[in-house]
């Protein structure tokens, strides 16, 4: 397989919020849903035979679970990551509540890559502060896009334009992508073309 995608699901305390009357995690997981119900992802992901690990993350690394690994070679392995995540996102928050933006990076690092290319997905509707957090979050993402071929794109969620900003310098690596959209009513549409754009990058 070429690639490798890390489908980051966000289960601290704002994704607990109500949105139109639902739950952020709940809009986040449908979207998920949805985009493997999309017929040219799964033709994308079985054609490319990609490896896919998805993770809860929040706060700090005691927080991040492994909820599905494994390559994408057929219908049935796409029904597996779809019983996974229908299963598996929690209707309630991480233990701390906490949002660190660093904390899938360092997941990234600890598992060995399983394919050539590596990527990782991220929604977040959480700024970042412009602090040491940010200057930690911004070496780790160095490290991964030199040493393990890593690229980062991050979905920013009703994130106004300073927010934007840091998050583009210290979590998107220099070959990603960054989409923003105003609030959760976009998020399932965004998330489809978001997956459809890393699926199709060379």
């Amino acid at each position: 397989s070429e690639k490798e995608l890390i489908l980051c699901f966000d289960w601290s305390g704002s994704m607990y919020d109500f949105h139109g009357g639902i739950q952020n995690y709940s809009i986040q997981k449908q979207g998920h849903l949805a985009a493997l119900r999309d017929e040219e992802i799964r033709r994308l992901l079985i054609s490319q035979r990609v490896f896919i690990r998805a993770i809860l993350w929040a706060g700090n690394m005691k927080e991040i679970r492994s909820i599905f690994n494994g390559r994408i070679e057929g219908q049935e392995d796409i029904l597996r990551l779809y019983r996974a995540i229908s299963e598996k996102v929690p209707p309630w928050k991480s233990p701390s509540g906490f949002t660190d933006h660093t904390t899938p990076l360092i997941y990234a690092e600890s598992v060995p890559l399983a394919a050539k290319r590596r990527i990782i997905d991220i929604s977040t509707d959480q700024e970042m502060d412009n602090s040491y957090a940010s200057f930690y979050c911004r070496a780790k993402m160095g490290e991964l896009y030199k040493k393990m071929n890593t690229s980062i794109n991050v979905l920013a969620i009703g994130v106004g334009e300073k927010g934007l900003l840091i998050l583009k310098e210290n979590l998107v690596t220099p070959d990603g992508f960054m989409e923003k959209i105003s609030d959760w009513n976009g998020y399932i549409p965004a998330l489809k073309k978001k997956i459809k754009r890393e699926l199709s990058l060379v």
